[in-house]
């Protein structure tokens, strides 16, 4: 059996990270494997320090596991929160095994112009030894110049932003890079080099106020998926924006109160267990 590695972190009360990826895996048939790289006993906002379980020895004794069953196939890897260095090292020599023909990395570490509380450029030179063997690269726009060590700017230009993936795309040239998260006016969008003319592209929708806990780790998911259906990279974002929409539509009408327990997704599974395969 082929399946995806998701590799991000679970949190037991909070409908975010593998609480969203899975199923929407499951929606469209795409069978996956499990690596929590960190378990939460909630989510890491809004609910107090939360309690912390390292999985970096179960991780370890579960890919040993997994090696000896014959007919399993790690053919697609998505990863997203990891938490520590350590644990990005251990990703990393796992995927280096395992060669598989995508491997989508999120490499959650900032936003905003700065670090998460407890990371620090040690987990920076760790993303960015881990992002050496992605074949797509989602970063947001911090996160983008965190990796190239450039000066923070809150706000690109189009000129920033193709510096940004130019030099991205030459430290990895089989890596295909996705800046999230560009504002402009009132639209909030994705940034990529259009896989025909290598020229920059922008993919756009309507900005909704507020801020929806686990709209990053659905963005990389359906990515993921639609990247293995589609094969085709403007059309994978494409459908991805299309049905992240979806999510912000349908978790908009809720109160302010609940979004901090993650995303509602039911009009999404919804739409993509009826949608037709690309």
């Amino acid at each position: 059996m082929q399946v995806t590695l998701v590799a991000q972190d679970l949190s037991a009360l909070g409908q975010l990270s593998m609480g969203i990826a899975l199923p929407i895996f499951r929606a469209v048939n795409l069978p996956t494997i499990t690596a929590p790289t960190t378990i939460y006993s909630t989510q890491t906002e809004e609910f107090g320090q939360p309690v912390v379980q390292d999985m970096q020895n179960w991780l370890k004794a579960a890919y040993l596991h997994w090696q000896t069953i014959s007919d399993l196939t790690i053919n697609n890897v998505l990863i997203g929160y990891i938490g520590h260095a350590n644990m990005v090292g251990q990703i990393g020599s796992m995927v280096q095994q395992l060669q598989p023909q995508t491997i989508l990395l999120d490499p959650v570490m900032g936003d905003q112009g700065a670090l998460y509380p407890g990371f620090d450029q040690t987990y920076v030179t760790a993303m960015q030894a881990l992002m050496l063997d992605a074949t797509i690269l989602t970063p947001n726009w911090t996160e983008a110049q965190l990796l190239t060590k450039q000066p923070i700017k809150l706000k690109p230009s189009d000129q920033d932003i193709l510096q940004t993936l130019t030099i991205l795309t030459t430290k990895n040239q089989a890596m295909r890079v996705i800046i999230t998260g560009i504002e402009r006016d009132n639209n909030v969008g994705v940034a990529y080099l259009e896989e025909s003319t290598n020229e920059l592209a922008f993919i756009w929708q309507k900005k909704v106020a507020g801020h929806f806990y686990g709209t990053g780790d659905a963005f990389s998911a359906l990515l993921s998926m639609y990247l293995q259906r589609a094969k085709n990279l403007t059309i994978a974002l494409e459908k991805t924006m299309a049905a992240l929409a979806i999510v912000i539509a349908e978790n908009n009408v809720s109160c302010v109160k609940e979004r901090k327990y993650g995303l509602q997704i039911r009009q999404l599974l919804g739409y993509l267990a009826n949608e037709e395969e690309v």
